[in-house]
């Protein structure tokens, strides 16, 4: 059982104390998560806009084709911004399905009550086949090995309707996807065959719409059924919609990780506070025999190895501010605020993103949130 003090911090309304400045759902990240008690394993969080995310998806819909399927990619924990959170916000946006590349998160999805078509883009592994044949998903087929495989597990769990799957083809020389005309007319003769499989479309992850229009004609020649055509969205792709496809992939740009789309913008920070100020002078050892080469102001903040990406530089009241550590701690980062006036402990630190309030630049390291540990809680802005 928890200590009943530390419920009480835990479940304390934020109204109970002093808020002590913090931002709105900032007491979220020292929650026990969930029903399993899993807990944050940093005092750093990360700041979702649903209003950001929900405005990019928008955006991006005024630049995809006509009759096309716009489908968001929520992979890699919504690219760092939280999985189910950013599969709302996409959804809401008016976009019709989804995209993840690991099958928990897809199983993740569906336990979170979302209903809208979930395609698993990488292919899984012969082992967890059995687990994403008893699932309503999209499977992605590289291969006739897996589909075999794939293909006799949906006959044992006796699905009430065929899995419905795509051919991912490589349009160019590649590992993922199967290469060449005659290989792929062959996966997808058997896959027709297969009684519990339904052949949606024909996919591709890089490539032009031409291209695979082409690939698809010669297979078409050959006697292959296609009903769909599936596209990454490349950034040329969002820049002019002169092109017909069934399902276009969007990934990046919804989340404001590209410039190609006018109107779309960041749409989280990643945040800390300092913990604790020291002025040291030259000679003096900041840290496990790590010595100042100057004298300066130091602030201790909380960011360190467990977040898994660790920054060289963070914002601090709109002033850029230089790591000064050997990265050599878990939970703590020293940092040089010389040259930041006013700067007291409890101040926000930016990691990452746009903007500190000050008025200072946004941080664009590392280039997507998906690289920063699931134990840095992704906290949702409503406003």
């Amino acid at each position: 059982m928890w200590p009943a003090v530390v419920l009480t911090v835990l479940t304390a309304s934020a109204t109970a104390v002093s808020d002590y400045g913090q931002l709105p759902g900032e007491r979220q990240r020292f929650r026990v998560l969930g029903p399993m008690r899993t807990y944050t394993t940093s005092q750093s969080w990360i700041e979702v806009d649903y209003g950001h995310l929900v405005g990019n998806a928008a955006a991006v819909l005024q630049h995809l084709p006509s009759g096309a399927i716009p489908l968001a990619m929520v992979q890699g924990n919504g690219y760092g911004h939280g999985l189910d959170f950013s599969a709302k916000a996409f959804l809401d946006a008016g976009f019709k399905e989804l995209g993840v590349t690991d099958i928990n998160e897809a199983i993740t999805l569906r336990q979170e009550g979302v209903e809208a078509p979930i395609h698993v883009m990488l292919q899984p592994d012969y082992l967890t086949t059995r687990v994403a044949a008893l699932e309503d998903l999209e499977i992605y087929v590289e291969d006739l090995a897996f589909a075999k495989i794939l293909c006799e597990e949906t006959k044992v769990v006796k699905r009430v309707h065929p899995m419905k799957v795509h051919v991912k083809v490589a349009l160019k020389p590649m590992i993922q996807g199967v290469c060449g005309t005659e290989d792929a007319l062959e996966l997808l003769e058997y896959i027709s065959a297969c009684s519990s499989l339904q052949l949606r479309g024909l996919a591709a992850d890089y490539g032009l719409p031409k291209e695979l229009q082409e690939f698809a004609k010669q297979l078409q020649s050959a006697g292959a059924g296609i009903k769909a055509l599936n596209l990454a969205a490349s950034p040329h792709m969002l820049r002019s919609k002169d092109y017909e496809m069934d399902i276009v992939r969007v990934g990046a740009a919804l989340y404001g990780q590209q410039e190609t789309v006018p109107g779309t913008r960041s749409a989280a920070r990643w945040l800390t506070r300092i913990a604790t100020l020291k002025k040291v002078g030259a000679g003096e050892v900041l840290h496990d025999g790590h010595v100042s080469k100057k004298g300066m102001t130091v602030a201790v903040i909380y960011h360190g190895y467990t977040d898994a990406f660790q920054v060289e530089e963070v914002s601090v009241r709109g002033q850029l501010c230089q790591r000064v550590d050997l990265r050599n701690s878990m939970h703590v980062t020293m940092i040089d605020v010389s040259h930041v006036q006013g700067v007291q402990v409890g101040d926000l630190v930016l990691l990452h993103g746009c903007c500190d309030g000050e008025g200072g630049p946004g941080l664009k390291k590392p280039l997507s949130l998906a690289a920063v540990s699931i134990g840095v809680p992704r906290i949702p802005k409503w406003d």
